[in-house]
């Protein structure tokens, strides 16, 4: 099934960019002559990706005047998630289910990588697979993976700590990049029950590479692993990620407008 539909999430506040995000939302941060979210909106359309929806919040209106309802072949969507003050983006991915009727690219709106990449998550053969990067400890953190000896990702761990996973080799481990693929199947079937449960539960805090790593270690879902390998990717949080990726990028990228 070809994939024709990508949902950004996009809602939070970005506090640890300040000061640049107290007029702008993160996802419109400058990069490389541009914008994060228009980074990853050109490298969309190039791609042949229809249509796109946005899950908006802090400084929503910002990007609406952006982006618009057209994007350079790419009709759009907002979504508001009106609890993006307080809630960790598994109240994004909720208030977006209304579109998973279809497989879908899911992707956070503070990360750039190279066009190829992308290129390789959307025409996986396989329809559900995430991108994963090798791990340097030196510089990253966050959500990490490993392979099983199928080469397929068995296990999710949300916050490394090397106490609580003395198994865990970090040389073969792998740092997720905020990009996967998404069955149709599976959204249905696996993730909106979770979904849905953790909502109506109030555990709206949570990430919901939560309920990722729940379904992963019970052996509901396999994910293939789309490897970047030396090409460029950063997901933007700090503003020392934000140094490296004006590093990586410096080549221009086209412009919007």
């Amino acid at each position: 099934m070809a994939v024709d539909t990508a949902i950004i999430l996009a809602a939070g506040e970005g506090n640890r960019l300040l000061p640049l995000t107290r007029t702008i939302p993160k996802s419109l941060v400058p990069i490389a002559e541009t914008t994060i979210l228009d980074h990853l909106l050109q490298t969309l359309s190039r791609l042949g990706i229809e249509y796109v929806v946005i899950v908006v919040g802090y400084r929503g209106d910002a990007i609406r005047h952006r982006i618009g309802i057209h994007y350079r072949g790419i009709h759009v969507t907002y979504i508001e998630n009106p609890l993006y003050g307080y809630a960790d983006n598994i109240a994004s991915l909720w208030y977006a289910q209304s579109f998973f009727y279809s497989d879908i690219l899911l992707l956070e709106g503070d990360i750039l990588m190279d066009e190829e990449i992308m290129h390789d998550l959307i025409v996986c053969p396989q329809r559900n697979a995430m991108v994963i990067g090798r791990f340097n400890p030196e510089f990253m953190s966050g959500t990490l993976v490993s392979l099983n000896s199928d080469g397929m990702v068995d296990r999710m761990i949300l916050d490394l700590d090397h106490h609580g996973h003395p198994d865990l080799n970090l040389s073969s481990a792998y740092k997720t990049v905020n990009a996967c693929k998404l069955s149709f199947e599976f959204l249905r079937d696996q993730l909106i029950p979770r979904l849905n449960l953790h909502f109506n539960l109030g555990l709206t805090d949570d990430r919901y590479e939560v309920l990722i790593k729940d379904l992963l270690t019970e052996g509901a879902i396999k994910f293939a692993p789309v490897l970047t390998g030396q090409r460029r990717w950063i997901d933007i949080d700090t503003p020392k990620d934000l140094s490296r990726a004006s590093q990586m990028f410096a080549v221009r990228v086209e412009s919007y407008g």
